[in-house]
């Protein structure tokens, strides 16, 4: 029935954007403007995920799927009376975040489902994909759903991405003193061999691929060169000042003061941030210096970041790595992957390294419980 509605309404959508430009009621929107409304709706409808999923605060349930929910329509008034790749995109973003906002969406469809595979972020992005029935949106899938370039010089970089992973994740855990957060004690319990590290890591780098390099991170770049920087930059501008206001009114702030004080916020060693930062300016320089045809734009590179930022906070509360650090390192993970899905156009080979990142905390988890703690004395 939820998705009826949203399929409704967007129908709705579409045919009122048809009727008013037939009757000459308003002048179409140009694409800029458009372009700059789909950047400030996507920022905030991020901003409304990042707080629903990091913070608890229950009283604000309704407010996220309200916001969301007007997020979606305004997309869908923009797709319908612009239509682009950069709407479609858009659109898809817009019906994601709001089924992992809605709590009866979450009732109705994702729960029930959760029943058959427990993994809730699969039919969040599952039904996410209902947006292809929406007029125009069907090709959007097209545009990152493909394994992309395999260049020698990609496939090298990727090499040094893996190798510098290989370095940094068991530095981190040593950091830690194997002590990895809440997430470790949950996963230890399903990663009980190779073979479960292996599946799990190829099964999870689906479903986050998906989710942050195909659906977010096509919704926040432009598939066409814009007129000028200054105009590429109006739209996330607008959407950073709506996306604080919305921050300052439900308590973020607030919200993470109190986190800073718990275990996984606590200062460590900044060894780790130096294999970070190395690996960071290494990708960059690749970048600057690979990209031929233009895609690394000043606009794209900001979608890149967000997306990152998006990725190392769905992390930093529950997920590996956790915590301050956690979340440099993923963020730094993350818009290198970014880059490298426009570079590659495609995910074949951001998959490999995704897999080979989570293979390596899965065989981290694997060796604390076989090792690290069989060596540690029992108490009686």
């Amino acid at each position: 029935m939820a998705l009826d509605s949203l399929r409704l309404v967007a129908e709705l959508a579409d045919q009122l954007g048809n009727q008013v430009n037939a009757e000459q009621l308003w002048t179409p929107i140009d694409a800029v403007t458009a372009r700059a409304g789909l950047d400030a709706l996507a920022f905030v409808s991020l901003t409304t995920k990042f707080c629903f999923h990091s913070f608890s605060m229950p009283e604000y349930a309704t407010g996220y799927t309200v916001v969301a929910a007007v997020t979606l329509v305004a997309t869908l008034l923009i797709h319908a009376n612009q239509r682009s790749h950069d709407s479609a995109a858009c659109v898809q973003l817009q019906f994601l975040n709001l089924i992992i906002t809605s709590r009866d969406i979450a009732h109705t469809f994702v729960r029930p489902c959760a029943k058959y595979w427990p993994d809730e972020r699969f039919w969040n992005v599952l039904l996410s994909f209902g947006a292809v029935t929406i007029p125009g949106c069907v090709d959007v899938i097209g545009r990152w759903a493909r394994l992309g370039s395999a260049d020698p010089h990609l496939v090298a970089v990727i090499g040094l991405a893996c190798a510098l992973t290989s370095v940094g994740i068991p530095m981190w855990g040593r950091l830690k003193k194997y002590q990895l957060g809440p997430a470790h004690e949950r996963i230890e319990g399903r990663l009980t061999s190779a073979g479960t590290v292996l599946i799990f890591s190829g099964y999870n780098a689906v479903v986050e691929e998906v989710m942050y390099r195909g659906v977010y991170l096509q919704a926040l770049i432009h598939h066409h060169p814009d007129p000028s920087t200054a105009s590429s930059i109006v739209g996330p501008m607008a959407g950073v000042a709506l996306s604080l206001a919305l921050c300052v009114y439900m308590r973020v702030p607030e919200q993470l003061m109190r986190q800073n004080t718990s275990t996984p916020w606590q200062q460590q060693d900044i060894g780790i941030l130096a294999v970070v930062g190395a690996g960071s300016a290494a990708l960059i320089f690749f970048g600057w210096t690979y990209d031929t045809h233009g895609v690394l734009t000043f606009h794209n590179s900001l979608g890149i970041m967000v997306q990152a930022f998006v990725f190392g906070e769905g992390h930093r509360v529950g997920g590996l790595p956790q915590g301050k650090q956690g979340m440099v390192m993923l963020m730094a993970w993350a818009a290198g992957l970014g880059m490298l899905r426009l570079l590659c156009d495609g995910l074949g080979l951001i998959y490999v390294a995704h897999v080979f990142g989570d293979a390596t905390i899965g065989f981290l988890i694997l060796y604390i419980a076989k090792y690290v703690k069989q060596s540690q004395p029992k108490n009686d």
